[in-house]
C-alpha cells in the first residue's frame, strides 16, 4: 500500500491510521521515503484483530533524521485484499486545516492519466500539489492546469527520482497559473509513462487565514466504469447559526459531449423523503463548469431536512466525466468534503470503519441505498475486550441514505437487538455494516450485490475540523451459524409461547459480525396434535404430548474469488514494459479452473447455507380455569331510568387479562324469572305489553371477553292510558365450564330481585322506579303518548352486556 505524501512542516501533525477488520493480528512492515526518495526500513508495527490505532508519523521521521520531515509511505502487510484499511491524516488544528488520503493498493489503480477537477474558495486560496514515484525508476510527469470554460495552460513537465516526492504550490511551477486560480472552475491533467502505478497525486485548497480546507480527487478516465457517480451523505443542511453553501463541478475529460443530470435526494427531520433537481449540465470535450446549486438552498430554506446525498448521471461513456462535490460554512472555516464515487468501481456493498469519540468530536456513519429496490442491512459496533452493540437488521428505501451517530448511540443509551448499550467509558472501536439483499435480482446483475454505499466522517464541530473515511471489505457479510431460543420447560395447553430464530454472521475477512434475528424461517412441529407453529414462531399448544419444533433458514453466503492469478504488467508487442505505445499486449486474469464456480478477479460468488436447529417441546394438559370473585365494580348508575351495573370476574389461574382469556371455552352470563310458568311473561299495564320478556330470560357469553362488563335495566316502554302496577322479576349469575363438574352451571351472585313499578304522584302525573340491590333508577314524570308508546329508552329485557342505550 502506497501514501503519495506526509509532511511535519509548517505546524503540520501527520498520522497514519491503521484498521485491521480481520481475525489475526497483522504485522505491518512500514517503509518511509524522504522527500528526496530516501528510504528508511522501519521496524514492524502490529494491529491486533479487528481494532486500530495512530501511528505519529514524527516518530518515524525522527529516525530517519533531515530530510524525512516530508516524504511518503509504502507498507506491506500479508492477509486479504482490503483487510486492512490505512490512511493518512495531516492537520493544523491552530488553523481547522485537515486533510486525509486513503492509502491505496499497488495493482488496483492506473495512473498513467489522472484527471481532477475543483472549485476555487477565493482568489486567495493557496492551492498544493503532490506528486509522488512509487517505483524503482525515474518518472516523468506531465501536466497541464486547466480553467473554466476549457482554456489550458502549456504543458510542465516534472521529473521524478525514484520513490520521491515533490510538493509545490501551483503559482510556483505553473507560469500563468494566477489568471487559472481566480478561476471559479480548475482542473489539472496529469500523464506519465511509467508503470501503471507509478504515480500517486493529491491538490490541497486551503485558506489558512479562513481555516478553509479542501481536496480535489484524482480518477482515471479508463477506470471507470459506469456513467454515474454517488455522494453519500451531502452536508447542505445549517448547522446552529451557521448557513452552508453547497459547490458541485463537473469536467468532461472525455472525446463527446455529455449531459450531466445530478439529483440530490434528501430525508426531512420527520422521516418523510424529497428530492432537489438541479438544472442539467451540458458539457464539450474538456469543457468544465459549475452546478448552479441556488435550489438546494432555496430547499433548505423551506424545510427541515436531516440528512442528503448526491447522485450523478452524465450520457457519454463510462469515466469520461469527473465530478468534485463538497459544502462549506459562510465563514468557510467549516468544510464537508464528499467524494465522489463510482459505485459499480466499488468492490461491494460493505464496509469497516474505525470509530472513535474524542472530546468534542464524533463518528459519523452514512449508508445509501444507490438503486430503485429497497434493500435490508445489518451493522455491527464493537471495542475492546468483546464489547459489542448488535443493530437488528432494517430496511433502507428506495435512494434513501441513513446517518448512525456512535456518540448518540452510546450517549442516549440506545439498545441493541439484544437489550445491551455501549458503554459510556467505550470511545473508540470498529463499526462494521453490510448489505442484506432482499431483491429479486439475478446474482449477475452488476446491481445486485453493490446497491448500497457507505463511508464515515469524524466531525469536531468545535475544532472546526472534519475528516472522511471509506474502505470498503472484500465481500458481503456471511452466515455462518444459526440457533432457535428453547422452552425452559414444558408449557400449558393454550398457553401462548414463542420460538425466535438468530443467525450468526462473519464479514469478508471471518470477523464476527454479530447475531441477529434471521429471516425467512420455516417453522414446523412434528407433532400438530401436541402443538402447531406459525411462521411468526408462534406456538399454541394443543394437547398433552411432545413434540420436535423445527426451524430451517437458508442463510447467504459470499466468497471471493482469491485464486486469479496477480495483476499483470502491461507488455510492448516487443515484450519490453510498455511504454505508452499505441500497441500494447495485455495479459488475462483467469480465474483458476479448481476454484469450483465462474467469476473474475474482484469478484465474490454468492451462494447459501442451509442452516437448521430444533427443539423437543413438551405440552401438558392446562389446569382448569373458571370464573371466580364475580363481582360489581363501583355503584349503580342512573341514567334516564336506565339502571346499570359493572361486573368483573377473575380466572381460578389468575387476575391478569392473559388468565381470564383462559376462561374462553367457558360461559357467563345470567338467568332472570318472571312469575308464572307461561315462557313468555307480559308485564301488567301500563307497561309496554307489546314487548313480553322470555321467561326466563337466559343470556350469556364467553367467560373471555373483556372486563367490566354493563348489566343495564331498562323500562320496555309504556302504554296508555296510565294505571299504577308493579312487577318483581328474580335475577342470577352464573358460569359453566367444560372442565368443571360436567359443565354443570355455578351461581356466582343471587338470587334478588329486579322491581319495576308505576306509582302517582299528582293528578295525571306518574313515576317509574326500578330497584335492584338498594339501587334505583327513576323516569318522572312519565308522559304518555296516544298511540300508546312513549319516546322514553327502550330496553326489552335485563341483559348482561347489553349494547342497548
Amino acid at each position: 500500500m502506497v501514501g503519495s505524501y506526509y509532511t511535519l512542516e509548517d505546524g503540520i501533525e501527520a498520522k497514519l491510521l491503521l484498521n485491521n477488520k480481520g481475525i489475526s493480528r497483522i504485522e505491518v512492515i512500514p517503509i518511509i521515503y524522504s522527500a528526496a526518495g530516501q528510504e528508511l526500513l522501519l521496524p514492524p508495527v502490529f494491529v491486533e484483530a479487528q481494532s486500530f490505532r495512530f501511528i505519529d508519523l514524527q516518530d518515524w521521521a525522527s529516525i530517519g533524521g533531515p530530510g524525512f520531515e516530508s516524504g511518503n509511505i509504502k507498507l506491506f502487510h500479508l492477509g486479504k485484499d482490503l483487510v486492512l484499511g490505512a490512511q493518512i491524516y495531516l492537520t493544523d488544528e491552530a488553523q481547522s486545516i485537515t486533510f486525509e488520503e486513503k492509502l491505496a493498493e499497488i495493482g488496483e489503480f492506473d495512473s498513467q492519466r489522472l484527471e481532477t477537477v475543483w472549485s476555487m474558495p477565493s482568489n486567495n486560496a493557496q492551492v498544493r500539489v503532490t506528486l509522488t514515484n512509487t517505483t524503482d525508476a525515474p518518472l516523468d510527469v506531465t501536466g497541464i492546469l486547466g480553467k473554466k470554460p476549457n482554456q489550458t495552460s502549456d504543458p510542465r513537465i516534472f521529473s521524478l527520482a525514484p520513490h520521491s516526492t515533490r510538493a509545490f504550490d501551483i503559482r510556483d511551477e505553473f507560469p500563468g497559473s494566477f489568471s487559472f486560480l481566480k478561476s471559479e472552475v480548475v482542473a489539472l491533467s496529469l500523464e506519465h509513462c511509467g508503470s501503471a502505478n507509478a504515480l500517486v497525486s493529491q491538490v490541497y485548497i486551503y485558506e489558512k487565514n479562513k481555516g478553509y480546507s479542501n481536496f480535489a480527487q484524482f480518477s482515471n478516465p479508463a477506470d471507470g466504469k459506469s456513467s454515474e457517480y454517488q455522494g453519500v451523505g451531502f452536508q447542505i443542511e445549517d448547522i446552529g447559526n451557521q448557513k452552508f453553501n453547497a459547490g458541485i463541478v463537473a469536467r468532461n475529460v472525455g472525446p463527446d459531449n455529455s449531459v450531466v443530470t445530478i439529483n440530490i435526494p434528501y430525508t426531512r427531520t420527520d422521516g418523510t423523503r424529497g428530492n432537489i433537481a438541479l438544472p442539467t449540465v451540458h458539457l464539450s470535450p474538456g469543457e468544465m463548469r459549475s452546478v448552479n446549486t441556488n435550489k438546494i438552498i432555496q430547499r433548505v430554506r423551506s424545510e427541515s431536512i436531516q440528512i442528503a446525498s448526491i447522485e450523478a448521471t452524465y450520457t457519454s461513456a463510462p469515466g469520461t466525466v469527473i465530478i468534485a462535490a463538497h459544502s462549506n460554512s459562510n465563514d468557510r472555516n467549516q468544510v464537508f468534503r464528499l467524494p465522489m464515487t463510482d459505485s459499480f468501481a466499488f468492490p461491494s456493498s460493505t464496509g469497516g470503519y474505525p470509530w472513535f469519540i474524542d472530546n468534542t468530536s464524533s463518528t459519523h456513519i452514512y449508508i445509501k441505498n444507490d438503486t430503485d429496490l429497497e434493500e435490508d442491512y445489518t451493522v455491527y459496533i464493537s471495542w475492546e475486550n468483546g464489547g459489542s452493540f448488535v443493530v437488528p437488521r432494517k430496511s433502507i428505501a428506495a435512494r434513501e441514505t441513513i446517518r448512525i451517530d456512535v456518540k448518540k448511540l452510546r450517549d442516549d443509551q440506545t439498545q441493541d437487538v439484544s437489550g445491551g448499550t455501549i458503554p459510556s467509558w467505550v470511545s473508540g472501536g470498529q463499526l462494521q455494516w453490510s448489505l442484506r439483499r432482499k431483491d429479486t435480482l439475478l446474482d449477475d446483475d452488476q446491481s445486485a450485490n453493490l446497491s448500497l454505499m457507505g463511508r464515515s466522517e469524524q466531525i469536531d464541530l468545535t475544532k472546526q475540523t472534519v475528516r472522511s473515511y471509506v474502505c470498503a471489505n472484500y465481500c458481503l457479510d456471511s452466515a455462518i451459524a444459526g440457533r432457535i431460543t428453547y422452552s425452559e420447560g414444558p408449557i400449558e395447553a393454550g398457553s401462548p409461547f414463542q420460538y425466535h430464530a438468530f443467525e450468526s454472521t462473519v464479514n469478508s475477512f471471518g470477523a464476527p459480525t454479530g447475531e441477529r434475528p434471521a429471516f425467512g424461517v420455516n417453522w414446523t412441529s412434528s407433532n400438530p396434535s401436541v402443538a402447531t407453529i406459525d411462521y411468526d414462531g408462534y406456538v399454541e399448544g394443543i394437547g398433552s404430548g411432545s413434540t420436535y419444533i423445527n426451524a430451517s433458514w437458508n442463510g447467504d453466503t459470499y466468497e471471493p474469488f482469491d485464486s486469479c492469478i496477480n495483476r499483470p504488467v502491461e507488455f510492448n508487442s516487443d515484450g519490453k514494459l510498455n511504454n505508452c505505445q499505441a500497441s500494447t499486449v495485455k495479459q488475462s486474469k483467469p480465474v483458476s479452473p479448481n476454484d469450483g464456480g465462474s467469476g473474475s478477479c474482484g469478484s465474490c460468488r454468492h451462494g447459501q447455507t442451509y442452516i437448521y436447529d430444533a427443539d423437543t417441546l413438551n405440552v401438558t394438559a392446562a389446569p382448569c380455569a373458571y370464573p371466580v370473585n364475580f363481582r360489581q365494580v363501583g355503584p349503580a348508575i342512573d341514567s334516564n331510568g336506565v339502571l346499570t351495573f359493572y361486573y368483573t370476574w377473575d380466572s381460578s389461574t389468575g387476575t391478569s387479562d392473559t388468565e381470564v382469556d383462559k376462561l374462553f371455552a367457558c360461559e357467563l352470563g345470567e338467568r332472570v324469572d318472571y312469575s308464572g310458568s307461561q315462557n313468555v311473561y307480559y308485564p301488567p299495564l301500563p307497561f309496554n305489553q307489546l314487548a313480553p320478556h322470555p321467561n326466563p330470560t337466559i343470556l350469556s357469553h364467553s367467560g373471555a371477553n373483556p372486563r367490566p362488563q354493563p348489566d343495564r335495566h331498562g323500562n320496555g316502554g309504556f302504554m296508555a292510558p296510565p294505571f299504577e302496577a308493579s312487577y318483581t322479576a328474580t335475577q342470577i349469575y352464573r358460569w359453566r365450564c367444560p372442565c368443571k363438574d360436567n359443565n354443570q352451571w355455578h351461581i356466582s351472585i343471587g338470587p334478588h330481585d329486579i322491581t319495576r313499578s308505576v306509582i302517582a304522584t299528582g293528578f295525571d302525573l306518574y313515576k317509574y322506579t326500578i330497584t335492584k340491590l338498594g339501587y334505583s333508577a327513576t323516569i318522572e314524570p312519565i308522559v304518555f303518548s296516544q298511540n300508546r308508546t312513549l319516546s322514553s329508552p327502550q330496553i326489552t329485557q335485563d341483559t348482561l352486556r347489553s349494547t342497548a342505550p
